[in-house]
């Protein structure tokens, strides 16, 4: 390959926060010291053990995260998420559906951009990615990941969030992840192939996880059918090559999942439904069909996991996955 492969640590992964702990939730700045401070460990860790990979941290942007304090940090931030639309009606929704889960609602809409309206809330996020140009190297090539969404107005998939980046990075490569509540499968893969039309820069972010809550909760198959049913979606992609997969994200998915957002069981233990190393193999072998591709691994995992995933010891499993590709 003529370029360096990037395995990423997912930033909201690495705030380490104690549901025990409230102001570790409502307060700002403790998140966002403890996310740069386990983010540097992590980094140095992931070096030492994967020397040919390009190690770096996926920032989530949003109200939380003080871009000074991150430039200051010097970590090597090799990409972002897009801020979520979280104005208070959709919040509360979100809330209804899944209350077991409060904690972690109230947390990521910290880590968004919360708006009176959904206007405002789109304005404050349009604000938030121009705030991200300040950052090298976003400046010269971003990499943006993004949700797909339906617009609830006409009913199709949701283009105003990709038109927000494109102006505000209109050299970067913006990598589209599948939402398992909004889309239908086929629905994610024509939006992808459709924007590829007109956009060489948007491709495929792939999260396995996503996939298989589709087939397992959306359409209600039994764990070994949706197993199946999101290896064979995944191979598909691969297989066109007018495709183009930007990245992957790592996790372990609990076959036993019953509600969407609660797929990702710990990344950092052997099992799970999706075969962690098969994937990794199977992309390295597609990133290697041309010269031009850069690959991205992004390690997905909970809050709580932070302190595992910079443990010597409790990153061995996930590093022993990861290290065909840095080969």
């Amino acid at each position: 390959m003529s370029m360096t492969d990037t395995v990423e640590i997912n930033s909201a992964s690495l705030q380490g926060i104690d549901p025990s702990k409230p102001l570790e939730v409502i307060y700002p700045p403790v998140v966002t010291d403890t996310m740069l401070n386990n983010a540097s460990k992590a980094i140095d860790l992931f070096k030492e053990k994967l020397p040919n990979c390009n190690i770096g941290l996926n920032l989530h942007a949003g109200e939380v995260i003080d871009l000074e304090r991150v430039e200051q940090s010097g970590l090597n931030i090799t990409s972002i998420d897009t801020p979520d639309i979280g104005y208070p009606k959709e919040f509360l929704e979100k809330l209804k559906q899944r209350p077991d889960q409060a904690i972690a609602h109230i947390a990521w809409r910290l880590n968004s951009i919360l708006g009176l309206t959904e206007e405002h809330a789109k304005k404050r996020r349009l604000e938030q990615l121009k705030g991200m140009t300040d950052l090298e190297p976003f400046f010269s090539n971003p990499f943006v990941r993004v949700s797909a969404e339906r617009d609830p107005k006409t009913g199709k998939p949701d283009t105003s969030l990709i038109q927000d980046i494109l102006r505000t990075y209109p050299a970067g490569c913006i990598a589209v992840e599948y939402n398992a509540e909004n889309l239908t499968i086929d629905e994610y893969i024509t939006f992808i192939k459709q924007l590829r039309t007109t956009h060489s820069n948007i491709g495929f972010s792939m999260d396995l996880a996503h996939i298989f809550e589709y087939f397992k909760i959306t359409e209600g198959r039994e764990s070994e059918s949706a197993k199946e049913a999101t290896l064979n979606v995944w191979k598909d992609i691969l297989k066109e090559r007018s495709n183009s997969v930007f990245s992957v994200d790592i996790n372990n998915v609990d076959p036993n999942v019953k509600k969407y957002g609660d797929t990702h069981s710990n990344v950092l233990t052997p099992g799970g439904v999706i075969p962690t190393q098969d994937i990794i193999s199977e992309y390295r072998k597609y990133l290697n069909q041309s010269s031009y591709l850069q690959g991205r691994l992004a390690i997905e995992s909970f809050p709580q996991q932070s302190k595992m995933l910079i443990d010597r010891e409790g990153s061995a499993y996930l590093l022993s996955q990861i290290k065909p590709f840095s080969i």
